[in-house]
């Protein structure tokens, strides 16, 4: 809870710090990123949040990406502010009770003046010196886009995949060591 008060009170004192704290066994910060368009965040959002909590336990934090909305394309480089801005504030509502996710707005802290999902990943991979590349986390839905966007060959990252409870998808990754796949237990 206390990085997140930071995180959500001051942004700029957590960013200025990031790579200094440590978990609390003294060890570098293991972090995922989760990035969504999450227009709006749901439940669903949620228990891809809080399965990796409960069966990833060395995942210290997590950062739920607000990237550009599909409408305008998900490569896009078009990133509304204001949008982004609101996006952000209902991710933070959806996860008030939730102590390892932290969602802030990324993109008011980037050098970049019209930031893209690559431009994200990219700021948060360089904000974690200790712990790179960082962890990306995806719901099961997303996989089929990591894929048909070349991300899985391209970018060797390990990745944590949550299905929905019932749906298998080994038989897509049995080529991928870099993948974990876990079922959603929320």
């Amino acid at each position: 809870w206390f990085l997140k008060g930071i995180a959500e009170h001051d942004p700029k004192l957590f960013f200025d710090n990031l790579s200094t704290f440590t978990s609390e066994d003294g060890k570098a910060l293991k972090v995922a990123y989760f990035t969504g368009d999450f227009g709006p965040f749901h439940q669903g959002h949620k228990s891809v949040i809080n399965t990796v909590d409960q069966l990833k336990p060395d995942i210290d934090l997590v950062f739920p990406l607000v990237i550009p909305h599909p409408r305008v394309g998900a490569l896009t480089s078009h990133f509304d502010r204001q949008e982004g801005g609101e996006r952000v504030r209902f991710t933070q509502l959806g996860l008030a009770d939730t102590a390892k996710a932290i969602c802030i707005p990324w993109h008011l802290y980037m050098d970049d003046t019209n930031p893209n999902t690559q431009s994200l990943i990219n700021f948060v991979d360089n904000k974690f010196s200790v712990q790179k590349p960082v962890v990306q986390i995806a719901g099961g839905d997303s996989l089929i886009r990591l894929d048909q966007y070349g991300l899985l060959d391209r970018d060797h990252r390990p990745r944590i995949i949550v299905t929905r409870p019932g749906v298998t998808l080994e038989g897509m990754l049995t080529h991928k060591s870099n993948v974990a796949i876990l079922e959603n237990i929320m």
